[in-house]
């Protein structure tokens, strides 16, 4: 092999191993909301939380068909370990710890973690601002 193939092949190979870098990094991105599904998530949670005082286990489950659908939106799958956030794995295991218990405190803890699902994808201030709106009219 002469040093002219040696490089070549070298070369070639660290394009390749760039390349495979770049696959991989854009992989773990997540895709950023338009306004209108922001705005739309964030009214959807408002209601939800609503929700909650009156029907907290079925809150919990709308909270999380919310967030599933908001990830999958942004690029996520749920159904696979990557990329999804822990707060997810949180939010549905405090859900299953309640078990019908009676005791809403379980419930509670895993509409925050849901919170900051909705917060992270649509952004804190666009959730507030659902909130201020719904509480004027």
């Amino acid at each position: 092999m002469t040093g002219t193939t040696l490089t070549i092949l070298v070369v070639l190979a660290i394009v390749v191993l760039l390349l495979l870098i770049l696959v991989a990094a854009r992989r773990g991105r997540t895709r950023k909301l338009p306004e209108e599904s922001r705005q739309r998530y964030a009214t959807s949670w408002q209601a939800i939380r609503t929700r909650f005082i009156d029907d907290p286990h079925g809150a919990v489950a709308e909270a999380d068909q919310l967030a599933v659908a908001l990830l999958r939106e942004q690029g996520i799958d749920s159904e696979r370990d990557r990329g999804v956030p822990d707060d997810l794995h949180k939010a549905r295991r405090a859900a299953r710890l309640d078990r019908g218990s009676g005791a809403t405190e379980d419930l509670r803890t895993s509409m925050l973690h849901y919170q900051r699902i909705v917060d992270h994808g649509v952004g804190e201030s666009t959730r507030k601002a659902a909130e201020s709106r719904r509480e004027i009219a």
